[in-house]
């Protein structure tokens, strides 16, 4: 009998294997969600907010010159500029570069200091960035001139280093970014400055450049060319008091007047957006060269 009982389950045994296999069979693996990529630094898009003037170079064409190379920077905001271009000559016919007259020309948009501290940083920050390298350069559409009728431009610099590596960088722009310039709030121009305000508020908060000093203030100073009658801007850095805490009402960041008895000036400090929510860089300068 009990060699019947074994010869029934030995034959039902292939009958309810699938069965049995089908119930203790591991369920199926839950897809996996695809993972968000998270950034990588640097957090810093240089083409964001980068507007472009008049091109005053353009390569290969018989009229513009091909580039231009600056060959000095007399502050943070002036420099000057050759242009640079290639034509054939000679027979057989070579290429032979041929350099322009220097020109002086003023950055569009910003304001940088004209005495310690910060002036040498600043020309420091564009030779660095700027040396026997070709640049673009354009003018502003609707103000191509200041008031001392000097060109109002925007430069265009390939980032030497890092992460930057062979892009275009406006140097107006990452010199208000590294510190050693301001956004102009005074002096029109038709090129997009509003994320510059960002880059200041970015630089301030790290205390790049001449920050670490203590605060920039601008202000609009008369100037008379002849019979013309005009201002322009300035910044002056305001040294930091001891503790860290800032002098008189810079520290409340508000719009001042300060009235002396030999000129009236108007003062403020940079109008810039909290930098609660700038995308962090590092604590160097962004601009890679």
């Amino acid at each position: 009998m009990k060699n019947h009982r074994l010869l029934l389950r030995l034959a039902a045994a292939p009958l309810l294997a699938p069965l049995i296999g089908g119930c203790l069979k591991a369920p199926p693996t839950a897809p996996v969600p695809t993972p968000v990529p998270s950034p990588t630094p640097p957090y810093f898009d240089p083409r964001a907010g980068q507007t472009v003037g008049k091109p005053l170079n353009v390569p290969n064409d018989p009229v513009s010159p091909d580039a231009f190379r600056i060959t000095g920077a007399l502050s943070g905001d002036r420099i000057s500029i050759q242009s640079i271009d290639t034509v054939q000559a000679g027979n057989p016919p070579k290429p032979v570069v041929t350099l322009g007259t220097p020109d002086t020309v003023r950055l569009a948009g910003i304001v940088a200091p004209t005495r310690e501290p910060g002036l040498q940083a600043a020309r420091n920050a564009i030779t660095n960035w700027t040396a026997g390298k070709d640049v673009d350069v354009s003018t502003d559409l609707k103000f191509p001139t200041d008031i001392e009728g000097v060109r109002i431009v925007q430069v265009i610099f390939k980032g030497g280093k890092g992460p930057f590596l062979d892009q275009p960088l406006s140097l107006n722009r990452m010199l208000v970014r590294s510190g050693n310039a301001v956004v102009d709030l005074y002096s029109p121009t038709s090129f997009d400055t509003m994320q510059w305000l960002s880059d200041e508020a970015y630089a301030r908060r790290h205390k790049l450049g001449f920050w670490k000093f203590g605060v920039a203030i601008q202000q609009r100073v008369p100037i008379k060319l002849g019979p013309i009658t005009g201002s322009k801007s300035t910044v002056t850095i305001v040294p930091t008091a001891r503790g860290g805490a800032k002098i008189g009402a810079v520290a409340t960041g508000a719009v001042t007047t300060q009235t002396t008895r030999t000129t009236s000036t108007r003062t403020t400090t940079s109008s810039v957006p909290t930098a609660a929510t700038i995308p962090t860089l590092g604590a160097t300068p962004a601009a890679g060269g």
